[in-house]
């Protein structure tokens, strides 16, 4: 098994340095990525997600966090794909193929956009950290069901697994998904 190891940039001289995971698997013909956090906060199983939507798995795997501020930067290197009208939900198609939806709170899209600013369009592409929603925390605490915002795989039926690498409190740009190709 050989030893992989990468620098991931995460702001202005500060660098994390990360073990590629394909070291901790004999057969490395499933793997596929990572995901980084693309917020603060604390990790939330999908099946405690006060949703049966997302509880449900019905949109794919995942993971959410429990925000302690209002930003959500880009998980992975991707194309934005969709963006909510309501502005609280985006959709970006990763270059390894990952549909990755993060929707901010539950039940925002009766916000109408209220309490959210999008930084990015459909069709731009976007690298591990970049701004992509700034939204008002308090405000979605009082007039939303639940600040929790889900990170879903939608395409997870092409994946073998999608699993949740870290629990408790997640900073941003910290390794949070790891998914694995079928064979």
């Amino acid at each position: 098994m050989k030893r992989l190891k990468g620098i991931l940039d995460i702001g202005e001289d500060e660098e994390i340095e990360i073990i590629d995971s394909r070291e901790m698997i004999e057969d490395e013909s499933n793997y596929s990525e990572i995901l980084l956090s693309p917020m603060k906060g604390e990790v939330i199983p999908i099946e405690k997600i006060p949703h049966k939507v997302f509880n449900g798995k019905i949109l794919g795997e995942g993971v959410a966090i429990l925000p302690i501020d209002g930003w959500v930067l880009s998980p992975v290197e991707g194309r934005i794909i969709h963006i909510m009208d309501s502005k609280h939900a985006i959709g970006i198609k990763s270059i390894n193929g990952a549909d990755i939806l993060i929707h901010v709170g539950i039940e925002t899209e009766k916000l109408q956009g209220e309490g959210f600013q999008i930084f990015v369009q459909t069709g731009d592409d976007v690298k591990p950290g970049d701004k992509l929603i700034q939204f008002d925390l308090e405000y979605i605490k009082n007039k939303a069901k639940s600040p929790i915002m889900p990170m879903i795989i939608s395409n997870s039926d092409v994946y073998q697994s999608v699993i949740t690498i870290k629990s408790g409190q997640v900073d941003y740009r910290e390794p949070l998904l790891e998914l694995f190709e079928l064979d």
